[in-house]
């Protein structure tokens, strides 16, 4: 599939769960929230719950409140109190995804202009971008305050900011195939899916062809070697 890149002149990369490890930011937003509310056992029933369930699951203070034996009364309380410090917790550390940093300083040494667009509000994404360490790496960004993927709005937005001559020479990097593949490849973009079985156990067939690696690292071997 390398000569599936002939033609590539820049590169747009999704952020959560492509460049970085979305469980891990929201897990330390959350331990940052919990230290201030030093209830007894709390914190350590909610982390537990947190990484049996997932971080998708929306009810992890209530049930650690419940499992804690907060009243209910005072739990609702609590849920508002820190869903709220949550939503105004700046993410301060980042883990990035095996391949990320390398893929975009090739890029930048290789003068490819790069860029990321995400379905996140500028106010929480870009602090976290620069948490990554990815400021100085990326040329644009894209996000989502005006619309979502896979809507074909924040593809044509992305467009007019790069300006390609053809769409076809822009390569969306992702891991969603509804919101990124999709999205992209309906838009005109060529499209990387980042497909692992942990985080995509569906077989999906797609009309279209696409590429498909199992991470970063495989998408810099194809540029190296393309």
């Amino acid at each position: 599939m390398r000569s599936y890149l002939n033609g590539v002149k820049t590169v747009l990369f999704d952020f959560d769960d492509t460049l970085v490890d979305e469980s891990y930011s929201i897990r330390r937003r959350w331990q940052t929230v919990l230290s201030k509310f030093p209830l007894p056992g709390f914190e350590k029933k909610f982390l537990e719950i947190f990484d049996q369930k997932g971080f998708r699951y929306k009810k992890h203070v209530n049930d650690a409140l419940k499992a804690a034996g907060i009243p209910e009364e005072e739990g609702k309380k609590l849920i508002s109190e820190m869903v709220e410090a949550f939503l105004n917790t700046a993410s301060t550390d980042e883990k990035k995804t095996p391949g990320s940093l390398e893929v975009l300083t090739w890029l930048k040494n290789k003068k490819v202009p790069r860029g990321i667009l995400t379905n996140g509000k500028k106010s929480l994404v870009q602090p976290r971008i620069q948490a990554a360490g990815f400021s100085s790496l990326v040329e644009y960004t894209v996000y989502g305050d005006d619309f979502q993927k896979p809507a074909p709005e924040i593809f044509r937005q992305s467009m007019d900011l790069l300006k390609p001559a053809h769409p076809s020479e822009v390569l969306y990097v992702g891991d969603s195939f509804r919101e990124d593949i999709e999205g992209a490849v309906r838009s005109g973009l060529k499209a990387c899916w980042i497909k692992t079985d942990a985080r995509h156990p569906e077989i999906r067939e797609f009309s279209r062809p696409v590429l498909v690696v199992p991470g970063l690292s495989g998408l810099l071997e194809l540029f190296q070697n393309g």
